[in-house]
C-alpha cells in the first residue's frame, strides 16, 4: 500500500513509512523502533472527558520533553478553565468535518487561554483529551503552512488550524488516512490514531 498525503500543497510521500515507525511497525528501512506512541497515543487511561488529569500531562511530557515546575502548576491551577474549555469541544468529532464554530473555537483556542506553560505544551495536553479534533502546535506544523500563514509560533496558531482543517477534508487525504487507519488497526490490534494525529505524525 502507498499513500500521499498533501498538506500546504505539499506532497508527504513517505507518510506511510513514517507513520508505520513511529508506531512501532517494521517499515522500508528497518525493524520495530519505539518513539513516543506507547507512551502518548496507545495509553489505556486515556479519557475523552472533560478533566484534565495529571496521565494527560504527564504523557505530553512524551513530545514535549522539559516539563517544568510553573508548568505542572499551571494545570492543577488552570483545571476548572480547561475544564470550561473541553466541554466547549465536542469528543468523537473531526477536525476535517466539524462545524465552523467548533473550528473558530479551536482556533481562537490561544486568544481565551494565556497558559504560563504556552501555548505548545497546552495543545499537545487538550489534543490528549480530544485527539480527532485539536491540533498540536509545534515547528513542524508552522513551517508546513508559513508559506500560507506568514506567521511562527503561537502566533501560527491560528491560521494553521484552519489550513489544517481544509487539507484534512481534501477527498484525496480522507481516502488515504481511512486506508492508512484500516491498516493500522490489523496490524497493531489496537484502535488506530486519528486522522488529524496521523497528519501530525506524517507532518513531523
Amino acid at each position: 500500500m502507498s499513500a500521499t498525503l498533501h498538506f500546504g500543497l505539499e506532497p508527504f510521500d513517505r507518510a506511510l513509512d513514517d507513520i508505520r515507525r513511529y508506531c512501532g511497525l517494521p517499515w522500508s528501512g528497518g525493524p520495530p523502533e519505539v518513539f513516543a506512541y506507547h507512551y502518548f497515543d496507545a495509553l489505556p487511561e486515556r479519557r475523552e472527558d472533560d478533566e484534565v488529569r495529571p496521565v494527560d500531562v504527564l504523557a505530553a511530557g512524551a513530545l514535549h520533553p522539559g516539563l517544568t515546575k510553573a508548568d505542572l502548576t499551571y494545570f492543577v491551577e488552570a483545571r476548572h478553565q480547561l475544564r470550561e474549555e473541553l466541554a466547549a469541544l465536542p469528543p468523537g468529532v473531526d477536525l476535517g468535518d466539524a462545524p465552523r464554530e467548533v473550528v473558530n473555537r479551536v482556533r481562537t483556542l490561544g486568544e481565551r487561554v494565556q497558559p504560563v506553560c504556552g501555548l505548545s505544551l497546552l495543545s499537545k495536553v487538550l489534543h490528549h483529551k480530544r485527539p480527532r479534533l485539536v491540533p498540536m502546535l509545534d515547528r513542524a506544523l508552522t513551517d508546513t503552512y508559513r508559506r500560507f500563514s506568514g506567521e511562527r509560533g503561537a502566533k501560527a496558531w491560528r491560521p494553521c488550524v484552519g489550513l489544517l482543517q481544509r487539507d484534512l477534508a481534501i477527498e484525496e487525504n480522507r481516502k488515504a488516512l481511512f486506508e492508512i487507519q484500516r491498516t493500522l488497526a490489523s496490524e497493531l490490534g489496537a484502535t488506530p490514531p486519528s486522522e488529524l494525529r496521523l497528519a501530525d505524525i506524517a507532518i513531523w
